[in-house]
């Protein structure tokens, strides 16, 4: 087997013709055959959801998204002929946006050996094998980031579920005290997870969040699961799976509500979420538009509508280094619509 050229255009051909469409389906599109982000993670339930999407949100993608929140305004109320008309309140609209975030991995191959012919790990280049290993490492990183706050790694860290899940701080650049910014909170103190603290959210979220659609799922770890089943086994229904396999898809049904219940790898194992997947955005940053390559100096390759980029890096060493990255982050349009239980007994 002739060994693959490993000069910089052939690394930029390996994203943009052998890998560019992979990538795409594997971040977007929910499908068979998508394997690096699987359907146990924030990143498979909104792919599945057709929440995952290409670039910013308007023609301007200096950040993630920018967007206005309405924070106050005036209330309609009834009137008669005798009644004058009420003075006009100015609606008020505070700006959110959230920033791109970056997450990378290096790749280093010795010239020697990827010029050597018939270099291959039991039939598979080395440097296809390689690069599908840090694309998946990628993946996996970003799965753990978007169950997080957004604060690890100095701050560095995509802006995860736990970034908006809290009534204190800042989020998207407004004050998450501001009382039209917060999720509905269900603080247990170390209690036993019980249908009592479901019914206290899912009522606060019918009667005074906009009530609960079809878009509403009950996202768990594995922990609380196994204590949710062994509590209420008799309240449990199942229902047909998501498309994508035959197996049943457990439902929470008090009569009132029924929502789809996750088991999603990396939630803290003392929290429960219910989660709006319409008010949630997952969006990649595409690379530079191909006609823009001439005019770059830095190495950077890519291909319009590719989230992942390829950069060359220099070393004074017989060693080619590239540095694979990505531009992700989530979006909530607005945690009010959102509501979690915390602090669960893990027991």
């Amino acid at each position: 087997m002739a060994a693959l050229s490993f000069d910089t255009a052939s690394i930029a051909d390996l994203l943009i013709q052998n890998y560019g469409q992979l990538i795409v389906d594997n971040v977007v599109k929910q499908g068979p055959g998508n394997r690096m982000s699987p359907g146990d993670s924030v990143h498979g339930r909104l792919r599945e959801k057709g929440r995952v999407f290409l670039d910013g949100s308007d023609e301007n993608d200096r950040y993630a998204r920018e967007w206005a929140i309405h924070s106050a305004g005036a209330t309609a109320n009834s009137f008669d002929a005798a009644t004058p008309f009420p003075v006009a309140l100015q609606e008020t609209y505070d700006e959110a946006r959230l920033a791109w975030k970056r997450i990378g991995i290096s790749l280093e191959y010795d010239n020697l050996a990827t010029l050597g012919r018939g270099v291959t790990r039991r039939g598979m280049n080395l440097i296809v094998q390689d690069f599908e290993q840090k694309c998946k490492e990628m993946i996996s990183e970003l799965a753990i980031q978007l169950v997080g706050d957004g604060t690890g790694n100095g701050g560095r860290d995509v802006d995860g579920v736990g970034a908006f899940m809290k009534a204190s701080g800042t989020y998207a650049n407004i004050a998450q005290t501001s009382s039209y910014w917060q999720p509905v909170l269900n603080a247990v103190g170390g209690a036993a997870l019980a249908l009592s603290h479901f019914e206290t959210i899912l009522q606060t979220m019918h009667n005074a969040r906009g009530g609960i659609s079809g878009a509403h799922e009950i996202w768990m770890n594995s922990v609380q699961w196994n204590n949710y089943r062994s509590l209420f086994t008799g309240q449990i229904r199942y229902a047909p799976g998501d498309g994508t396999s035959e197996a049943l898809r457990p439902v929470y049904a008090d009569g009132q509500h029924e929502l789809p219940i996750y088991i999603i790898r990396d939630i803290p194992t003392d929290e429960v979420w219910v989660i709006d997947t319409d008010n949630l955005e997952l969006r990649f940053k595409t690379n530079t538009p191909a006609a823009e390559l001439a005019d770059m100096k830095d190495g950077d390759f890519s291909k319009e509508g590719v989230p992942f980029m390829l950069q060359t890096v220099s070393k004074d060493l017989d060693v080619k280094s590239l540095f694979l990255k990505m531009y992700p982050q989530l979006i909530c349009t607005n945690p009010f619509k959102q509501a979690a239980i915390t602090g669960l007994s893990t027991a």
